[in-house]
């Protein structure tokens, strides 16, 4: 029998709308998110506009529910490397998240989310759903790296903050220059100024 949501109706056609968005998500990899319209996008999919709309009800709802899943999409990329690795030290921490950032098979993905980044500061009204989690969707995942590695709790956050946008510094940096070189030199003076935080024991 099908579930029945909280407004009675039956959401037998959620699997459907899953299967679009995640479709959605990649039309916008290759196409960019700043044109997006519903009717090149329905076409694009093998649907009608009004199918589209069927399950996102508008352009607006669909923006909404892209933007959650390109937060989600960049969590999932990294949080799962240390779901079971309770002694993750800070430097794997963070060379694994600089690994998986910026490999080659995930520049489209990246460049979408700078993207959108963009388009949610010009325009928060309209995207800043995306804003509300960009920052802090990761650092819980951060903190307790630095605790676990020796950090004291009360500089965790602060601390977090500036492994998070440092990071993300470079990473945009190299998909604007394509300097990898003088990237990966960077970020390996990052890694021992993270070192030098971390008080001796």
């Amino acid at each position: 029998m099908n579930k029945i949501s909280q407004d009675g109706r039956r959401t037998r056609h959620e699997p459907r709308k899953q299967d679009l968005l995640a479709a959605a998500v990649e039309y916008v990899f290759e196409h960019g998110f700043s044109e997006l319209s519903i009717r090149p996008l329905a076409a694009a999919l093998g649907i009608s506009h009004r199918t589209l709309l069927y399950h996102f009800h508008s352009k607006e709802n669909l923006v909404v529910e892209l933007l959650k899943e390109v937060r989600v999409r960049e969590r999932l990329l990294f949080a799962f490397r240390f779901n079971d690795q309770e002694t993750a030290s800070l430097v794997e921490f963070v060379q694994t998240a600089w690994q998986r950032f910026t490999a080659p098979e995930y520049e489209g993905y990246f460049r979408l989310f700078f993207e959108v980044y963009g388009l949610a500061l010009q325009e928060p009204t309209v995207y800043g759903g995306f804003l509300e989690g960009v920052v802090t969707d990761w650092l819980p995942l951060i903190e307790p790296a630095l605790i676990r590695d020796g950090y004291p709790p009360e500089r965790a956050l602060s601390i977090a903050t500036l492994i998070l946008s440092s990071v993300r510094g470079l990473q945009l940096d190299l998909l604007a220059t394509h300097d990898r070189k003088r990237a990966e030199a960077a970020f390996e003076e990052l890694l021992t100024i993270f070192r030098s935080l971390r008080p001796i024991s």
